[in-house]
This record gives C-alpha cells, structure tokens and sequence, in this order.
C-alpha cells in the first residue's frame, strides 16, 4: 500500500508541476511509471509495462501529460474480459531531429478505419470517445506546429500503436 501512496504523490507532483505546462521527458516517463504503478495495483497485475527510452531524449522538453490519456486508452479499450493481461510499450527515439514516443499495446485492437477516426473533427457532436487522443494531439499541434502530432495504428486482435511526433527542444526558453 505504501507504494501506491507513494506512486500517487509522483503522478500528482508531476502532473501538477507547479503550474508549468513543460516537463521533461524524463519526468513524463517518471509520470506514466507511477500512473502504470496504480493501475497495477487496481487491476490486479494485469498491465505489463515496457519502457524503452533513449537517453538522449530524456532531458528534452514537452508538454506535460501527453502519455497518460494513451496509456488509459490502451488499458481501457485494449483490455478485454478474455484477455488475461496487456502488455505495453512506452517507448521513446530520436529520429531525423525529433522526437518520436510510442505507446503499443497487444490488446484487442480495433479497426484500421476507426484508428483513422480517433484524430478527426467531428461536427455533429456524435463521437462518444477519442477525446483524450484528439486532446493530445491538438495540444501538440497548437503548441509546436501542425507538423508534430499522434497517429494510431491498430488492427483488431493485434493492438494498437500511437506514435507520437515532437520536436526535440532541450531548454523551454527556445519554445
């Protein structure tokens, strides 16, 4: 019990961060590490976590609270009442000058053309989920430029990824 106390204090420190919209890259992963840790603890271990990052990206800097909305899609939709447990991967590179984070799980997936959707306006107020993706990626949008951003892979029975493109910034004083 301890630790999940201790899990919380880290994802509300982090999520908080002193009113700051920036944070490193290194303290989302620390953030999604301590969210990953509750719902180990509410699910019963049924969430494996892998985490990937390259250093060299860890003290670059992003908008807070970019993974977590992924990572609670990926847990919410991607875990079934058959399946025993979901494994996913938070990974993070730098690639050609940016950023690139992914969230892959080996849930129950979903189809090409609803993946398609997830990102996309829509109009008649119909759309009953997605909000968090498209919050996501309309914050990295609006923030760093059109050119950076999400997008979402998925196939059903075989998960689903969410790449998520950034610019590699190393000091906030540069956004």
């Amino acid at each position: 019990m301890c630790e999940i106390v201790e899990s919380l204090a880290t994802f509300y420190r982090i999520s908080l961060s002193k009113g700051k919209e920036m944070i490193t890259i290194r303290e989302e992963f620390e953030c999604i590490k301590a969210y990953i840790d509750i719902q180990q603890y509410r699910l019963k271990n049924r969430v494996r976590p892998i985490y990937k990052a390259d250093e060299a990206i860890m003290d670059a800097v992003t908008l807070k609270l970019i993974l977590q909305p992924i990572v609670e899609n990926a847990i919410l939709h991607g875990l079934s009442n058959e399946k025993e447990q979901i494994t996913i991967l938070i990974k993070g590179s730098f690639i050609q000058g940016s950023i690139l984070l992914e969230v892959t799980d080996d849930g129950v997936g979903i189809a090409p053309e609803v993946a398609d959707a997830l990102l996309k306006e829509e109009g008649n107020g119909e759309r009953k989920s997605g909000y968090g993706l498209r919050n996501v990626n309309e914050r990295i949008k609006l923030h760093f430029g059109k050119e950076y951003g999400l997008s979402v892979r998925s196939s059903p029975g075989s998960g689903t990824s969410v790449y998520i493109t950034l610019p590699y910034r190393n000091n906030e004083k540069e956004l």
